[in-house]
């Protein structure tokens, strides 16, 4: 999962958008841009934003946390975004999932 662990330092917001704009939100898969590419991603993706919630609600109040709870608040509204822009009726890559996709913009 692209999430990193609490020890390690959070990345970018550019390390974010990269991988947004690479693949799946969860797995880095090609065929989802943004999105998520299957069911068990968006299961995935469900897990990672209550694991993050529970994080986040253990985290102490402090500017040593701050970092943290900015990059798992900046994750969650990206992994929530991805969900809700999913179409599991819509093969990704398709030509359906193209029109499908300019036709929400």
């Amino acid at each position: 999962m692209l999430i990193p662990s609490s020890s390690s330092p959070p990345p970018t917001a550019a390390d974010l958008d990269a991988l947004e704009l690479t693949g799946c939100v969860v797995c880095g898969d090609d065929s989802a841009v943004g999105t998520v590419c299957s069911r068990s991603c968006a299961a995935a993706a469900q897990h990672q934003i209550a694991a993050n919630v529970a994080e986040l609600h253990r985290l102490p109040r402090n500017s040593a946390s701050r970092s943290r709870r900015q990059f798992l608040t900046a994750r969650n509204g990206r992994l929530t975004d991805a969900m809700l822009a999913w179409r599991p009726d819509v093969a990704p890559g398709s030509e359906q999932a193209a029109s499908a996709q300019f036709a929400e913009k």
